[in-house]
C-alpha cells in the first residue's frame, strides 16, 4: 500500500506538471484567437471603408502569409482526443479502486486473517491499526488523484475548444482573404517608371556584390552539409554519365517493338524509365544547385530569391523535357504509343524554341517574386511574366491547333471520339486562359495571374500524365490481344500439321470434335478500356479539384451579384416567457446570385457527365458479376440514367429557387394541357417505364409485331428499335408492345418447333423412308434430342405420300439455317436410297 500510494504521488506529480502545460497552451491560443479576431475585425472594416484597393490587396495577401497552418493543429486535436479517451479511462479505473478501498474493514479482516497465531494480541491490534490508517491514507490519495485527473479533463476539454475554435477562426480568415484577394489590383498599369524600376531590378539580379553572398553560401553548405553535397553531385554524375547508354537503350527497344513476337511490356516499362531518367537531368541540377545555394543558416535573401527562382525554373523545365524526351525519335511516343511521328517530330520543334524563352523568364519572375521590394515584381517580374505567356499562347496555338499539323493527324485518326467533337470549345479555353492571365498581369492583377498561372502549370502537368498514362494501359491491353492471336495461329498451325500426319498414317474410327471455348480477350479489352476511361475521368477530375480548390473561394465574390428574388414561407418555433410554444410564419426573401447560376451550370454538366458514363460504369463493375441476363443489366443501366438526369434536374433547378412547391400547379396544368395533345406521345413514354419495368421484351429477344419478325436491340422511352432478319431497323412505338399482339420467340424459353412437309411418290417404301429422315434427323447437331424429334405420316395426298418432320432446335438463331440443312440432307440421302421425292401430277382426258 505503501508502494501504491508512491505510485500515485508520482503520478500526481505529474499530473500537475501536465496541467500546467496545458494552461500555457490554452493561453497560448486564447491569445492567437484574440490576435487574430482582432486582425480579422480590423481588416473587414477597412474593406467596408476603402473598397478592394492596392493597400488593401497588400495587407490581405501579407495576413494571408502570416496565418498559423492549420495541419499541427489539426494533428494536436487528433493527439488530444486519444488524450482525453485515455483520462476517462483512468478517472473510471481509479472510481472502481476508490470504490475498493471503501469497504476497510472486510480488507483488513482478511489481511488479519493471513497472520499466524504466533503473534501477540497487542502486535496483532498494533498491524489492524496500521493497515486501517494506511487503508484510508490510500483512499484520500486515491480521491486526490481523482481530482486531479479531474482538473485534467476540463482542461482537455477547454483546449480542446480553443483549438477547434481556432481551426475554424483560421479557416474563415483564409477563405476571407483568398475569396478577395484574387479581385484586387496588385499594382497599376505600366507607366514609365516602371523602366527606372524594371532597371533597378535588373542590376539588383546582376550585382556582383550579391553574388559574392551566393559563393559565400555555397561555401557554408560545403563545410555544412559536405556528405550531402557530395551525395547529391555524384549522384547527378551517375545520371549524366548513364545518358548515353540511355539513348542507345531506347533506340533498340524501338526497333524491337517492330518485332511482334519480341514485343513486351516490360521493355516499354524501361522505356519510361529511361526516358524519366534523360527528362530530369537539368531540373534535378538546378534542384542541387537550389539547395546548395539557400541551405546555410548564413544564405542571404539575394541567394533565397535566387534558389527559389531555380526551383520554379526547373518545374517548368521538367514538362518541356519530359515532353521532348517523349517525342524522341524511335521513343516512347513513337514506337511504344503508337503516336503519330510526324506530329511528335513538330512537337520536338515547337519545344525546341519555346524552352530558351521560358527557362530565363520563369527564372526572372519567380526570383523576384521571393524578395521584398514590390517594385520589382510589378516591373521586371511583370515584363517577364508576359513574355512567358504570351509564348505559351503561342505554342498552344501552333501545337494544340485541332486542324494543325500536330493535333490534326491525331484527331483524324478517332473522329467520332469526344476529344475531337469537342475540340473547338477545349482549344478555345486551352488558348484563352494564358492569354487571359497575360492580360490580366498588364492590368495590374499580376498576383492573381502569378497564382493562377501555376494552377494552369499544375493541370498541364496532371493533362500529359492521365494522356501518358492511358496510352500505357491501351498499349498493355494490345499485347494482351496480340499475344492471344500469335497463341493461336500458332495453334492452328500445329493441329493442321498434326491432321496432315495423321493424314498419311491409318485412318482412325470417326471422332465427334466439341469446339473449345474460347475467351473473347478483345470484348474483355474493350470493356477495359471503357473502366479505364472512366477512372481516368474521375482521377482527373479529382486532381482539378485539388489543383485549382485554393482558387474556388475566389468564386465566392459571385454571390453578391444578385439577379433577382424569390419569396419563401417559412416558419419557426419560439418559446414566449410564460412558457407557450407559439409557430411564427414570415415570408422569407433569397436572393439569386450568379453563384447559383454557375451552381446550375456545373450541376447540368456533372449530370450530363454521369448519364454518359455511370452506368456504363455500373455494368462493368457490378452487373455483369451478378446473375443477371442482357435485358435485366439494360433495364437497370437505363433506370439509372433516368434516375440521374430527374436528380440532376430537380438540384440544378432548387439552385435558383426553382422547387416542386413553386411548380407543381404548372406541371399539374402543362401535364393536363399535353395529355389530350400529346396524348399518343405520354402513351408511348409510359408504355417504355412498363416494358423496362415488367420486360415483356428484353434486349436480345427475337418478336414478332404485326407483320415485323426481327431482334430488340434498343429499349428507349418513346420507341423501340428492332433489327429485321434483312438489316433493317425499324422503329416501333413503345404502345404497340403494350396494346397490341406481340409474339416473343425467347421470353421464357427459346426452344423452338420446326416443322419440315417431305412429300413421296406413291409406290415408295414408306418404313425406308422414315428411317432415312430419322437418321437425317439424329445427324443435325442443331435439332434437340429433347424433346425428342418426331417423323409422322400424315396421310394420302392428290400426288403424294405425305410426310412432316417435327423437330427442336435451341433458339430462334439456328431456325432457318436448320431447315435448309434438313432439306439438302433428305434430298440427298433419298437420291442414295432410290426414293422419289413426288411432284403434282394430273391426268387429262381429251374429249374430242
Amino acid at each position: 500500500m505503501l508502494e501504491e500510494r508512491e505510485k500515485l504521488a508520482l503520478r500526481a506529480k505529474e499530473l500537475q506538471s501536465e496541467i500546467k502545460d496545458i494552461d500555457h497552451r490554452v493561453s497560448d491560443t486564447e491569445a492567437q484567437l484574440a490576435q487574430l479576431g482582432q486582425e480579422f475585425e480590423k481588416i473587414n472594416r477597412r474593406v467596408n471603408v476603402t473598397g478592394l484597393t492596392n493597400a488593401i490587396g497588400q495587407l490581405l495577401r501579407k495576413h494571408r502569409g502570416n496565418l498559423p497552418s492549420i495541419r499541427p493543429i489539426q494533428r494536436d486535436l487528433r493527439q488530444g482526443k486519444d488524450r482525453i479517451s485515455s483520462v476517462q479511462l483512468t478517472i473510471l479505473e481509479l472510481e472502481d479502486r476508490r470504490a475498493e478501498l471503501i469497504g476497510a474493514d472486510a480488507i483488513v479482516s482478511d489481511l488479519m486473517a493471513e497472520i499466524g497465531d504466533d503473534e501477540s494480541a497487542d502486535r496483532r491490534e498494533m498491524i489492524k491499526q496500521a493497515a486501517t490508517e494506511a487503508i484510508a491514507n490510500l483512499r484520500t490519495d486515491t480521491s486526490s488523484l481523482l481530482k486531479e485527473y479531474d482538473r485534467l479533463f476540463d482542461k482537455l476539454v477547454d483546449l480542446d475548444s480553443k483549438e477547434r475554435e481556432l481551426v475554424v477562426t483560421i479557416d474563415r480568415f483564409k477563405q476571407y482573404v483568398d475569396e478577395k484577394v484574387l479581385w484586387i489590383r496588385s499594382g497599376s498599369t505600366p507607366q514609365l517608371s516602371d523602366i527606372r524600376q524594371g532597371r533597378d531590378a535588373f542590376l539588383w539580379l546582376i550585382s556582383p556584390t550579391s553574388w559574392g553572398n551566393v559563393l559565400r553560401s555555397v561555401g557554408g553548405t560545403a563545410r555544412a552539409s559536405a556528405g550531402w553535397m557530395v551525395a547529391g553531385a555524384l549522384l547527378l554524375f551517375a545520371v549524366w554519365t548513364a545518358s548515353g547508354r540511355l539513348r542507345r537503350f531506347i533506340r533498340n527497344a524501338g526497333e524491337r517493338v517492330n518485332k511482334l513476337s519480341k514485343d513486351n511490356m516490360l521493355r516499354t516499362v524501361g522505356v519510361l524509365f529511361a526516358t524519366a531518367f534523360l527528362a530530369v537531368r537539368w531540373p534535378a541540377t538546378l534542384w542541387f544547385v537550389g539547395w546548395v545555394i539557400a541551405a546555410p543558416h548564413e544564405a542571404t535573401d539575394f541567394s533565397k530569391a535566387i534558389s527559389s527562382g531555380l526551383s520554379a525554373t526547373a518545374v517548368i523545365l521538367l514538362t518541356l523535357q519530359s515532353l521532348r524526351q517523349i517525342a524522341r525519335i524511335n521513343g516512347l511516343g513513337e514506337k511504344h504509343l503508337r503516336w503519330n511521328a510526324q506530329s511528335l517530330k513538330l512537337l520536338k520543334l515547337h519545344i525546341a524554341w519555346l524552352t530558351p524563352v521560358l527557362v530565363p523568364t520563369f527564372f526572372v519572375f519567380s526570383t523576384l517574386e521571393t524578395q521584398g521590394n514590390e517594385t520589382f515584381k510589378g516591373s521586371l517580374g511583370r515584363v517577364a511574366f508576359v513574355i512567358a505567356f504570351l509564348a505559351i499562347a503561342l505554342f498552344v496555338q501552333r501545337v494544340l491547333r485541332p486542324n494543325g499539323p500536330v493535333l490534326g493527324p491525331v484527331l483524324q485518326r478517332q473522329p467520332a471520339s469526344w476529344v475531337n467533337r469537342l475540340r473547338h470549345f477545349w482549344y478555345s479555353v486551352t488558348l484563352a486562359l494564358p492569354l487571359l492571365l497575360m492580360i490580366a498581369a498588364v492590368m495590374g492583377y499580376y498576383y492573381t495571374s502569378l497564382y493562377l498561372g501555376t494552377r494552369f502549370i499544375e493541370s498541364v502537368w496532371l493533362l500529359v500524365g492521365l494522356i501518358v498514362g492511358f496510352a500505357l494501359i491501351k498499349r498493355w491491353l494490345v499485347l494482351q490481344i496480340r499475344r492471344r492471336a500469335i497463341a493461336e495461329a500458332q495453334e492452328r498451325a500445329a493441329q493442321k500439321q498434326q491432321k496432315e500426319q495423321e493424314a498419311d498414317g491409318p485412318a482412325d474410327p470417326e471422332v465427334i470434335a466439341v469446339p473449345e471455348e474460347r475467351l473473347d480477350v478483345v470484348s474483355i479489352n474493350k470493356q477495359t478500356l471503357q473502366l479505364v476511361r472512366v477512372m481516368m475521368m474521375v482521377v482527373g477530375i479529382g486532381g482539378l479539384w485539388a489543383i485549382w480548390a485554393d482558387a474556388l473561394p475566389a468564386l465566392g465574390v459571385l454571390r453578391g451579384v444578385t439577379l433577382w428574388s424569390i419569396t419563401h414561407q417559412a416558419s419557426e418555433t419560439v418559446t414566449n416567457a410564460d412558457g407557450k410554444t407559439v409557430i411564427n410564419e414570415f415570408t422569407k426573401t433569397i436572393p439569386i446570385t450568379l453563384a447559383n447560376l454557375g451552381l446550375v451550370s456545373l450541376t447540368l454538366l456533372i449530370t450530363v457527365v454521369a448519364v454518359k458514363n455511370v452506368p456504363g460504369l455500373l455494368e462493368i463493375t457490378i452487373l455483369q458479376r451478378l446473375p443477371i441476363d442482357a435485358g435485366g443489366r439494360f433495364t437497370a443501366t437505363a433506370i439509372t440514367r433516368y434516375l440521374i438526369t430527374v436528380a440532376g434536374v430537380i438540384v440544378a433547378f432548387g439552385q435558383i429557387g426553382v422547387g416542386w412547391a413553386q411548380v407543381q400547379w404548372l406541371v399539374a396544368a402543362m401535364t393536363v394541357g399535353l395529355g389530350f395533345g400529346l396524348q399518343e406521345i405520354f402513351a408511348n413514354l409510359a408504355s417504355g417505364l412498363m416494358l423496362l419495368i415488367e420486360r415483356p421484351i428484353r434486349i436480345g429477344d427475337t418478336v414478332t409485331v404485326a407483320d415485323t419478325i426481327g431482334t430488340v436491340t434498343r429499349i428507349r422511352t418513346r420507341a423501340t428499335t428492332v433489327v429485321g432478319w434483312d438489316r433493317k431497323e425499324l422503329i416501333i412505338p413503345n404502345k404497340e408492345f403494350i396494346t397490341g399482339r406481340v409474339v416473343n420467340w425467347t421470353l421464357s424459353d427459346s426452344v423452338i418447333r420446326l416443322i419440315v412437309p417431305v412429300g413421296i411418290a406413291y409406290g415408295s417404301d414408306t418404313k425406308l423412308a422414315k428411317d432415312v429422315m430419322a437418321r437425317v434427323v439424329d445427324k443435325n447437331q442443331n435439332i434437340l434430342s429433347e424433346p425428342p424429334p418426331r417423323i409422322l405420316f400424315m396421310g394420302f395426298g392428290e400426288s403424294s405420300l405425305d410426310f412432316e418432320v417435327r423437330a427442336y432446335v435451341g433458339s430462334i438463331d439456328h431456325y432457318m439455317s436448320t431447315i435448309d440443312e434438313v432439306h439438302f440432307a433428305i434430298d440427298q440421302e433419298f437420291r442414295k436410297a432410290g426414293i422419289e421425292i413426288a411432284f403434282p401430277q394430273r391426268d387429262i382426258h381429251v374429249r374430242s
